[in-house]
């Protein structure tokens, strides 16, 4: 009898031990799908208030991150993407994927185009680098140097292109990530192969519905940049990509905050006080733009 009992599943410790580790895996299981829905939902209701506040918000989260020193570094997706990255952070593994705007964007650049560069792409996460503050070099307004030495008119050739350079890419590091963007949207309501007028219709709708998703903007110092990163071969230096997933905490104004306050912060304003006033400037106008917003909303 006593034999019959230990042999039973109630007197068997190792049965006892297996369900007992099936239970806490299942409980895991389960509290980390409801944490992953829980922070999609809130995610997504971030989303849209930063939809809603868009301009605002733009000019606070650059501003914060110039008046600390930090690079934002750029990455443009549909909806759905933006949401999962805010939740998640940026994954390599999902380079190339039909979501992305390498397939998504074949309608616009050719079967062959797409797919090559969706080999490329392949466990890569794309971003547009913040534009060189150290490139604005002071154009001579005569043709004397500071020391009083004479400057050669191919000197100041030379100073105009870098600081034109410098000026485009300021500019496309904001039109770049908008075109992506828009190529990854038009694969949302579509696929890839699909031909004709409907797959036309769906692919202006889907880039027209996903056109004004915020850019994603991670925040790095200029050490992590150089550490974590490479410079992508097919964008001319505007963009980066790396083998390594991105934090989603990264993301933001939380990202700025995480990364920026720490001892660095002043080394970091007097190697570039530059973009330490460009952010100051930008903060003041996020202000009185807020204010602005305020008074009319009152008024209504």
């Amino acid at each position: 009898m006593q034999q019959l009992l230990n042999e039973s599943y109630f007197f068997s410790p190792e049965l006892v031990a297996s369900q007992a580790t099936g239970e806490r895996t299942t409980t895991t299981s389960l509290f980390q799908k409801i944490s992953h829905v829980f922070w999609t939902v809130i995610n997504a209701l971030r989303t849209l208030l930063h939809l809603i506040t868009l301009p605002i918000f733009t000019l606070l989260d650059e501003g914060l991150a110039n008046v600390l020193g930090l690079q934002s570094l750029r990455h443009g997706t549909c909806l759905t993407n933006y949401v999962s990255i805010l939740t998640d952070g940026g994954d390599p593994s999902h380079g190339g994927k039909a979501s992305g705007s390498s397939l998504g964007g074949q309608g616009v650049m050719g079967k062959d185009m797409a797919e090559r560069y969706s080999q490329k792409c392949k466990d890569y996460f794309y971003v547009f680098r913040d534009s060189d503050f150290s490139q604005f070099s002071r154009v001579h307004s005569t043709s004397f140097g500071e020391d009083g030495e004479v400057v050669s008119e191919e000197t100041l050739q030379e100073e105009e292109t870098t600081t034109c350079k410098a000026l485009l890419m300021r500019v496309m590091v904001y039109v770049l990530p908008l075109m992506h963007t828009t190529f990854s949207g038009m694969g949302t309501l579509v696929s890839p192969e699909s031909k004709g007028c409907m797959a036309t219709a769906g692919r202006v709708a889907g880039a027209v519905l996903n056109f004004f998703t915020p850019t994603i903007r991670f925040k790095y110092t200029n050490t992590e940049v150089k550490d974590r990163f490479e410079l992508d071969p097919d964008y001319s230096g505007l963009a980066l990509r790396t083998k390594h997933k991105i934090e989603p905490w990264r993301i933001g104004i939380v990202g700025s905050l995480a990364v920026g306050l720490n001892l660095g912060i002043f080394k970091r304003i007097f190697e570039h006080p530059l973009k330490f006033l460009l952010g100051v400037i930008e903060l003041i106008a996020a202000v009185a733009l807020a204010a602005i917003a305020a008074t009319a909303l009152a008024l209504i």
